[in-house]
């Protein structure tokens, strides 16, 4: 749920935006190589062994940092409804 549907807020304070810009855009989950596929077909391709999982999967979906040293708002990621409705076994609505 965490990796397709949470949302993480941080506030930090750094002098490189840009440093900080780049590690937020490969926060989010669907930086992983193997994101977009529900967790449990993951699970089964690794043999159910969590340690061949990309590490990066374990990841929310949105990660929102605020730079209190200058104001600026990083934002990345977004919540995949259509895997959640799938993993959790729901019919989406038309």
């Amino acid at each position: 749920m965490i990796l397709h549907g949470g949302i993480t807020y941080y506030a930090v304070e750094i002098e490189n935006e840009e440093e900080l810009k780049r590690i937020v855009e490969s926060a989010p989950s669907k930086a992983s190589k193997d994101y977009g596929k529900p967790f449990m077909e993951i699970f089964k391709e690794a043999n159910y062994d969590f340690y061949k999982i990309d590490p990066n999967l374990f990841a929310p979906a949105v990660v929102i940092v605020n730079n209190v040293k200058t104001g600026k708002l990083f934002k990345t990621g977004e919540i995949n409804v259509e895997i959640l409705t799938k993993s959790l076994g729901f019919e989406k609505e038309v």
